[in-house]
């Protein structure tokens, strides 16, 4: 099992970050380039063609159309998007949408409708072939309000809030070529996250209760954020619970999901 942020996403993540760097630069030099030849053009002369073409190929022309490079991230049988933002339809990438995947880079033409509206106009080519998804094994070792270390988790798709120490797995588009000998290749991009394992439906009983958490038995806990509003856990009660792996301290589970069933004086509070 990989831990993840340091052995893996420290490098990996600095190299996107200026592969995407040079990426923006590249794509300004060719917004400004698009620019600068329409101001040099004859009017006339983008009249008179602009007359016998059609409306793709008029918006193509445009002083407010330019070339862009960017990644395949949604695809269907008749769409897709391109760096979850910019949608196009098959009829703009021709004979290449049958070539198309998720993860593919290509060079494609935007033109400008209205102000901070786009549309793509026209898939020129595929760039690269070599992204894939993957799904990768980590243990979550840095914990922050709005983020685990890179990860922004208000742009993936998780259903658990994870913690420190949680084991996951991270369903990712990762780059490949000839460079990465070990065929793990560069993670680009996060889409999911989720526990390695989950026990569902466990029953359990309370070993011990701190002020932040609760001890179970066989080596598991619950944090009090964890726990339902108006249950109150105490030594020796019955619990059913989702279980996750994890590494923190002594502890191999963590408790994402608890139901109070019986309390150790044999209240019954819930039945399931």
């Amino acid at each position: 099992m990989y831990k993840i942020w340091r052995s893996i996403f420290s490098n990996g993540e600095k190299e996107r970050e200026h592969k995407l760097d040079m990426l923006d630069m590249e794509n300004n030099f060719l917004d400004q380039e698009a620019k600068e030849n329409a101001e040099n053009s004859d009017p006339n002369l983008n009249l008179a063609t602009t007359t016998h073409n059609s409306d793709q190929e008029t918006a193509a022309t445009s002083s407010s159309c330019c070339a862009r490079k960017g990644v395949i991230t949604e695809l269907t049988g008749n769409a897709g998007l391109i760096n979850n933002s910019m949608s196009f339809s098959r009829q703009s990438a021709g004979e290449l949408f049958r070539d198309l995947n998720i993860g593919c880079v290509v060079e494609y033409l935007v033109f400008q409708q209205d102000e901070g509206i786009f549309k793509v106009v026209k898939i020129h080519k595929i760039l690269e072939h070599c992204w894939e998804l993957r799904t990768i094994l980590g243990v979550i070792t840095q914990r922050l309000s709005a983020s685990i270390e890179i990860v922004e988790l208000d742009k993936i798709k998780i259903n658990f809030i994870p913690k420190k120490g949680d084991e996951i797995s991270l369903e990712c588009i990762v780059q490949l070529d000839d460079v990465y000998v070990d065929k793990q290749g560069e993670i680009l991009l996060v889409k999911k996250v989720s526990p390695t394992r989950i026990e569902t439906n466990q029953k359990c009983i309370i070993e011990r209760v701190f002020e932040e958490i609760a001890v179970l038995d066989n080596n598991a806990y619950v944090l009090k954020e964890d726990v339902p509003t108006g249950i109150s856990l105490h030594l020796g009660d019955t619990v059913r619970v989702d279980l996750i792996e994890c590494k923190h301290s002594t502890f191999t589970r963590r408790a994402i999901k608890l139901i109070l069933l019986e309390k150790n004086f044999g209240q019954v509070k819930n039945k399931c």
